[in-house]
């Protein structure tokens, strides 16, 4: 009797779960386009690393594709040359899987060397006159014929995103960078997946169900941003 007065004059808790999932979609869809903490996520260098070994997302390597993974950069409009250049970085995993990223530690490079590994920036003016090249990178040592130290590796998780903050002092760039417009973009490449650390001692061990550490693959780039560099004490209050 209880329950045919529930459905009579209730939802039913299926109705209820349905409703709920729809409402978190839909507050998961939303709340990084409303809330600012949300948008950029957590530092990128503070995100876990990954387990590794046999541990790892199906679902991130369903599919012959790249995982789906966008840049954003954030700069503030107008800064004066006496003043570091502050640049926000979000990583936004779009995939329905997690990515496992690879950051060398330091701070990211000012260059146009498309081969670097990880992380760089690009700054140009906007009439060409000036450009921030600090040159070739070079690989990592030892890559891609040793194991990424997993330190250097952070999870991503599917439908997530996370951000890296650099701040660049101007008279410590290239050539400094004098009053003018520029833009910025940044460029993440990866081309080594890595692979797995051989075992400890000579006892038997499983046969891994993976050959290489799953590093994410492939290059992408963000959208330009443009900024204005100032003279000291020009900028407004």
């Amino acid at each position: 009797m209880r329950r045919r007065f529930q459905n009579l004059h209730g939802p039913s808790r299926s109705s209820v779960a349905l409703g709920a999932a729809f409402i978190t979609l839909i507050l998961a869809a939303v709340f990084p386009y409303v809330y600012p903490t949300a948008r950029i996520g957590m530092n990128c260098t503070d995100l876990a690393s990954p387990i590794g070994g046999n541990n790892r997302s199906l679902l991130a390597q369903a599919g012959e594709d790249a995982q789906n993974l966008d840049l954003e950069v954030d700069v503030p409009p107008q800064i004066t040359t006496d003043m570091p250049l502050e640049v926000k970085v979000t990583f936004v995993n779009k995939d329905i899987g997690p990515a496992i990223l690879y950051f060398g530690g330091g701070t990211p490079p000012l260059t146009t060397d498309s081969t670097a590994i990880g992380l760089r920036l690009e700054i140009t003016r906007l009439d060409g006159s000036a450009l921030v090249d600090q040159g070739p990178q070079g690989a990592p040592a030892g890559w891609p014929t040793t194991w990424v130290d997993p330190v250097r590796l952070h999870l991503l998780g599917a439908r997530s995103r996370c951000t890296e903050t650099i701040n660049y002092p101007l008279q410590d760039l290239a050539g400094s960078l004098s009053p003018g417009d520029y833009r910025i973009r940044a460029f993440y490449y990866n081309n080594n997946p890595g692979i797995l650390q051989p075992p400890a001692g000579t006892s038997p061990t499983a046969t891994p169900a993976y050959t290489d550490q799953g590093i994410w693959i492939g290059s992408t780039a963000s959208p330009e941003v443009r900024f204005s560099i100032l003279s000291p004490g020009s900028l407004a209050p």
